[in-house]
């Protein structure tokens, strides 16, 4: 594939300009997500509203880039303002694979932003596999959430008291959970320390 930018192709006898939408307004997509040409037509790519990417990628890695054709972060068109296209010129019959690389908020491929030319009978296969790669990484994100959780807190039921300073002189603080057993300070002379967690026994200082 030649990759240029352009604001307008003029169509020759023998070519066919496709056009495709690179994010219509109401969902992140391109308008079509699939195009069948011939050698030397061009698809042209209109790119609108938010910072998209046309990024190659690989059928059994839809949403990551093959490091081949990547347009670049380039594309903001908040004000759907003319001429903002990137065209290619199509040199191979054979099936390529496209996404967005936007990922602020959301990953626009996970949500289905992606775009296929020739795909042949392969779409549905291409299409299926990112929805795997989507539903992995929400599967992946709820673990990561679950994990960062970690074990649940006692409820703070009851206000400051005292939890011991580790320095004498020095005013006592409260314990976050009333009920725990003291803990001696690691300096000698000075009072217990209350510890955080319920059930725990006194440490003596040294």
């Amino acid at each position: 594939i030649e990759q240029s930018v352009s604001i307008d192709i003029p169509s020759s006898d023998l070519s066919t300009i496709h056009r495709v939408h690179v994010d219509g307004g109401d969902e992140v997509a391109f308008k079509p997500n699939r195009v069948n040409t011939n050698i030397d037509d061009k698809v042209v790519f209109k790119f609108l509203r938010l910072n998209h990417t046309l990024t190659q990628s690989m059928i059994g890695q839809p949403c990551t880039s093959a490091q081949q054709l990547n347009s670049g972060f380039k594309n903001f068109n908040p004000t759907n303002r003319i001429g903002l296209t990137l065209s290619i010129t199509v040199n191979s019959p054979n099936s390529q694979w496209f996404f967005c690389q936007q990922n602020t908020s959301a990953f626009h491929c996970h949500a289905g932003m992606v775009f296929a030319l020739n795909p042949g009978d392969h779409m549905k296969k291409f299409l299926r596999n990112v929805r795997r790669e989507s539903a992995l990484m929400t599967t992946h994100n709820s673990t990561i959430s679950v994990e960062s959780q970690g074990l649940p807190f006692p409820a703070l039921t009851a206000p400051c008291s005292t939890v011991t300073s580790l320095y004498p002189g020095i005013v006592n603080l409260t314990s976050f959970y009333p009920g725990t057993a003291g803990i001696t300070s690691s300096y000698p002379g000075t009072a217990g320390i209350t510890p955080f967690y319920p059930g725990t026994a006194g440490v003596t200082g040294r």
